[in-house]
């Protein structure tokens, strides 16, 4: 089964910041549920703290809008002066898909993530909702992909 994330995305929000220097820019995105509001905007909060240098676009794919979590994104993108994009999946079309208690039809944003971005930026970095940030992700910047398609943790 092939979905096309332009299709899947029914809805964009976007707060832009006032930073004018995108040349350095390290693009940071979240697959999430309602479960994970919170634990999100703390981990895009640990990211901000810890890297105030740094400029980042935080891109956001979810299949549910509440309005304090929109109202809290926006507060965040004013006051780090960073990119947050929200992006509201249909997840219609992949309740066919088999989940868990732990692996939730959010699991397959990371798909729809990595079909979106495909040819519009060089490199994204993904990152689980429920990871902090305790120092400098400058590193990250200037990773080589000249025969790499990808670097992962477990």
């Amino acid at each position: 089964m092939y979905l096309d994330a332009n299709q899947i995305i029914k809805k964009k929000i976007t707060f832009y910041s006032n930073k004018s220097n995108n040349t350095n820019l390290l693009d940071i995105a979240y697959g999430i549920d309602k479960n994970f509001f919170l634990g999100c905007a703390v981990s895009i909060s640990s990211i901000l703290i810890f890297n105030p240098n740094l400029n980042f676009s935080f891109h956001i794919f979810t299949n549910y809008l509440s309005c304090d979590f929109e109202k809290n994104l926006k507060l965040l993108s004013q006051q780090y002066k960073t990119n947050i994009t929200l992006y509201l999946v249909d997840d219609l079309s992949l309740s066919k898909l088999p989940t868990t208690k732990n692996w939730t039809i959010a699991t397959y944003f990371r798909f729809i993530i990595a079909d979106y971005f495909y040819q519009k930026i060089d490199k994204i970095l993904y990152i689980d909702a429920d990871i902090i940030c305790i120092g400098s992700l400058e590193e990250l910047f200037t990773l080589p992909f000249e025969e790499n398609i990808a670097y992962v943790v477990t």
